[in-house]
């Protein structure tokens, strides 16, 4: 039985405890939140040791099987840089981080360690599905849409603490492009704001829209905002396409995969995707299988430079170059 703590105890760790348990093969024994009340609340239910003083001395004590770095993203970089202090293997939820600053320096640590970064959709039986359905097609467009609502979660809301929603929300996407299309090359971005004044906390983008190039050729659109409400919403989730000669795939995760050619092949999706990479990391670890693992530190750092590029495009009239070898 592993010995699992959590680092960070919001909105994500009530989500992933549950899934953590579930396996049969864990169990949370510690965790740490600087916001002690937060901590001794989400450990009393489960007879877990709470830290809230100092990161570092958490480590030190504890000693833990593994750990969830759950905490928001501008917290990241030092967890990791704890786990890896310390020999601990670790889940990272996304995105990576606020920035990519001393993540080059860690990386290359980390890949020696056991860990998992947490973009789910890649544990999709429809993402491998449209993985064999494009392996020897040429994509000429991937077009990715993500809409929704002012965020309650109140860092959400503030682009400086979550990073935006290309960083927040549509990450996943990007991942799903990359996992599926290839590395990218370049990106162009412009944003929209000013639509909530009476929302003052409300920071982050009302919308954007972005032009990639891919490596490969391929070009894409990603597509988001915050403009819309929960009814609009059920009409329109997240949805990725990938057009190819005389074929399209159109992917809606954790729902259904189309694939459009003279005939119409269907596959439906009802997974627990948190379940899936919280078990893959569980399973894996015990023994020791890294094949288990979609989305490792190197790689979801690509993803991350493709929503960073975007954040600085809105700000520029230039391109920004997300490939700085090419």
């Amino acid at each position: 039985m592993l010995k699992i703590g959590i680092i960070g105890t919001g909105r994500m760790a009530g989500m992933h405890l549950p899934r953590i348990l579930k396996t049969g093969k864990a169990e949370v024994t510690s965790a740490f939140d600087l916001n002690r009340d937060a901590v001794e609340k989400f450990t009393q239910d489960i007879s877990a040791r709470p830290y809230s003083d100092d990161i570092e001395n958490y480590f030190n004590k504890e000693k833990p099987d593994a750990v969830w770095i759950l905490t928001p993203p501008d917290a990241h970089t030092e967890a990791v840089r704890q786990a890896v202090e310390y020999d601990v293997p670790f889940f990272i939820e996304k995105p990576l981080a606020l920035s990519d600053d001393g993540l080059e320096e860690l990386a290359p640590k980390v890949e020696k360690m056991f860990h998992s970064v947490g973009y789910m959709m890649r544990y999709q039986d429809i993402a491998t599905r449209a993985k064999e359905l494009v392996a020897d097609e040429t994509i000429a467009l991937a077009v990715a849409q993500y809409f929704f609502q002012v965020p309650m979660v109140a860092s959400n809301r503030k682009k400086e603490k979550s990073g935006g929603q290309v960083r927040e929300q549509l990450t996943h996407l990007i991942d799903l492009m990359r996992y599926l299309v290839g590395d990218v090359l370049d990106v162009y971005s412009r944003s929209s704001k000013g639509m909530f004044p009476e929302i003052p906390e409300f920071t982050c983008d009302d919308a954007s829209a972005s032009v990639l190039t891919f490596e490969n050729g391929t070009v894409g659109n990603l597509a988001c905002t915050y403009a819309l409400s929960g009814p609009i919403l059920q009409q329109h989730p997240p949805k990725l396409q990938l057009i190819m000669k005389k074929k399209l795939i159109e992917i809606v995760p954790g729902n259904y995969l189309k694939c459009m050619t003279d005939q119409e092949e269907t596959l439906q999706e009802d997974s627990d995707l948190l379940y899936r990479e919280d078990q893959a990391f569980i399973e894996g670890l015990l023994a020791d299988d890294r094949s288990r693992i979609k989305s490792t530190f190197s790689d979801a750092m690509k993803t991350l430079s493709v929503s960073l590029a975007a954040n600085r495009s809105m700000q520029s009239t230039v391109k920004e170059y997300t490939n700085q070898k090419r």
